[in-house]
């Protein structure tokens, strides 16, 4: 009792700003982070040089995912060699991977291979290797908005097109015809199945493990998630096509920043029609984020930029404008509220509309016609015309992929997804060159008719 008794009137005779250590230590070290950093913020302004309390005011800040504060305070301690490991961690974050090489670097030459640490800084000094390699290829992608999601149901959010297929809630990809899916296992193993007319074909298990597939409209790429050791760090998102000819994928590759990043990223996938796509990545432990951004014609990379304007792009911070309102100024902060952009609308745009019956007749509506059959033929001119457009677009897509293409094989794979567009499109003028002729017949017969 008298022991206790002296603790008290030792404490109680401790200075305020002691007092004050002692309750920010005591929070540190349970991990209340939060409650800690207000306690080590009133200490560091108070004595500025005391390295301790900047050492420990640095830790919360970067525990909380406040990196950018933390970093000019983990710079300003010298004196603690395991600044050099959290200053690393801080950097890695905000993607200034050669800063996070030379502090891992110097952590690691001043422990010994039996440190606590030793591994996880090895890991770190990996992860910013590789992140220092990707960031010079950082593609410059137009991001228009971003949504919050419950990590539980986040495929419920993705809102794709009918023409993208569809992700259900286990995972498993369908196509849109319904024809093909794709899913992994439990240990991650991706496997296809095609329906061969009311038949399903036994399941063919592909080549490389991953997550969430997606198949492209190309019939021949498939884009999954998957975790490995030569990664940017956790699930990253990779790429792969399949030989038609020989029935093999080839060498998967990994999507650049800002598709993959150091976190872990869920799902890719686009949709060619309307020329937009999502990637999805892990926020937290209870939600994702969904990357909404518009399919250039042709990439283009970060190359001349600045640093600083690379690792905005690569961290996912540079937002584009909407396409829907265009012509209005919006903050970043307006892109937090999402309207599902990506579903296709299934009714028809008539606006501009005008079909010349003949030289005294203009139908400017599909409301004009006097017949069904004549109506229907012009819906299908419409749409064949939109098909058209849609895959003259894609063809030269795929023929400047194909240009690009690095290695033969990739371009074998390539070939017969071009000839097939080639001919698609040869089928399809040929029919929109005949339709106004019929439009006009099944009129006409009605007109004459009538009168």
């Amino acid at each position: 009792m008298k022991k206790l008794l002296f603790i008290l009137l030792l404490a109680a005779a401790l200075p305020a700003w002691a007092q004050q250590a002692n309750q920010a230590d005591a929070l540190f070290k349970q991990g209340n982070y939060t409650a800690a950093l207000s306690a080590y913020k009133k200490l560091h302004k108070q004595d500025p040089a005391n390295y301790i309390y900047t050492y420990r005011y640095a830790r919360c800040l970067g525990e909380l995912g406040r990196h950018d504060e933390a970093i000019p305070l983990f710079e300003a301690v010298t004196n603690i060699t395991l600044r050099d490991y959290f200053l690393a961690k801080e950097y890695l974050s905000v993607y200034r991977f050669s800063d996070a090489l030379q502090a891992i670097d110097t952590y690691l030459a001043a422990i010994k291979p039996e440190s606590e640490r030793y591994h996880n800084a090895l890991r770190i000094k990996g992860q910013a290797e590789v992140g220092a390699r990707w960031l010079a290829k950082t593609e410059d992608v137009l991001i228009y908005a971003v949504q919050e999601a419950p990590i539980a149901s986040w495929r419920d959010s993705l809102h794709l097109a009918k023409d993208a297929g569809s992700l259900d809630s286990n995972g498993t990809y369908t196509t849109s015809l319904g024809d093909r899916i794709f899913y992994s296992d439990s240990l991650n193993h991706l496997f296809s199945r095609a329906k061969l007319m009311d038949q399903w074909t036994e399941p063919e298990q592909l080549p490389f493990d991953g997550q969430n597939p997606f198949l492209a409209g190309d019939g021949i790429t498939i884009f999954y998630s998957h975790t490995d050791s030569v990664g940017l760090g956790g699930a990253d998102l990779y790429m792969s096509r399949l030989n038609t000819e020989t029935h093999t994928y080839l060498q998967p590759v990994m999507l650049g920043m800002p598709f993959s990043s150091i976190g872990d990223d869920l799902f890719y996938g686009v949709d060619d029609l309307s020329g937009e796509g999502v990637f999805v990545s892990r926020k937290d432990d209870n939600t994702v984020l969904l990357y909404r951004f518009y399919i250039r014609e042709e990439k283009r990379y970060m190359r001349g930029q600045d640093d600083s304007s690379i690792r905005n792009m690569a961290r996912r911070l540079t937002l584009t404008q909407p396409r829907r309102e265009a012509s209005t100024a919006r903050t970043n902060d307006d892109f937090t509220s999402f309207s599902p952009l990506f579903v296709q609308e299934d009714t028809l745009q008539n606006n501009g509309f005008r079909f010349v019956m003949n030289d005294s007749t203009v139908y400017t509506d599909l409301a004009d016609f006097h017949t069904d059959e004549a109506r229907a033929l012009c819906r299908r001119m419409l749409t064949a015309q939109k098909e058209l457009d849609h895959k003259t677009r894609e063809l030269d897509k795929q023929r400047k992929t194909y240009f690009n293409c690095e290695s033969p094989e990739e371009k074998r794979c390539l070939v017969p997804v071009i000839t097939n567009l080639e001919k698609e499109t040869a089928t399809l003028r040929l029919e929109i060159a005949a339709l106004p002729a019929k439009i006009r017949l099944a009129e006409k017969q009605l007109l004459s008719h009538n009168s």
